[in-house]
């Protein structure tokens, strides 16, 4: 599942594969689709409308490994609701892959500071997909704020001025726990 935010453009994106070969496609054109799973509508990216029928939200870009994306702005966002997206091979290929999208607050917790927090690797490149939670404790047990970073790296927290402790996890990687921060 990815998590989208709401008031603001967010990038999607699938890895696509040849289904025969198992390799990256890395060429050709990627129609991505979103659909709203409440609704049943699609969003159309050509006038930001939802239509009763299927409609191409955007045209997707790849990265050297097979990974595509499409930027679509803040239009189609709409706090707690899940979306459907999928992307299509217009060649002779037809794989059609899809992955679930839900848009979620942006800010967790109940404070009166906007925290941004970043998680990166060691070179400095942002980690999308890290579950990242703000304790008041070294030990980790009063958990007030917890979320998911987004494709920059970033996970949102509304805190009080104060010490906090902030833990991250995600599959394959070593994350120094916890990160001690102090918010004014």
């Amino acid at each position: 599942m990815q998590i989208v935010f709401p008031n603001q453009a967010n990038e999607v994106g699938l890895p696509l594969v040849e289904k025969t070969t198992g390799d990256p496609i890395t060429s050709g054109t990627i129609n991505f689709y979103l659909k709203r799973l409440d609704t049943k509508k699609w969003f159309r990216g050509l006038d930001s409308t939802w239509q009763d029928t299927e409609a191409i939200a955007g045209v997707g870009t790849h990265d050297s490994d097979g990974h595509w994306y499409v930027v679509l702005e803040s239009d189609p966002w709409e706090i707690n609701v899940r979306y459907k997206l999928y992307a299509k091979e217009s060649g002779n290929l037809h794989i059609t892959v899809g992955e679930e999208v839900y848009c979620r607050t942006e800010y967790s917790g109940s404070g009166n500071v906007k925290k941004i927090y970043t998680v990166t690797d060691s070179d400095g490149n942002p980690i999308d997909g890290v579950d990242v939670w703000v304790t008041t404790d070294v030990g980790g047990s009063n958990v007030i704020a917890s979320g998911t970073t987004n494709i920059q790296g970033q996970v949102y927290f509304y805190l009080n001025p104060g010490t906090y402790y902030i833990w991250s996890q995600k599959s394959g990687w070593n994350f120094t726990n916890p990160d001690v921060e102090v918010v004014s």
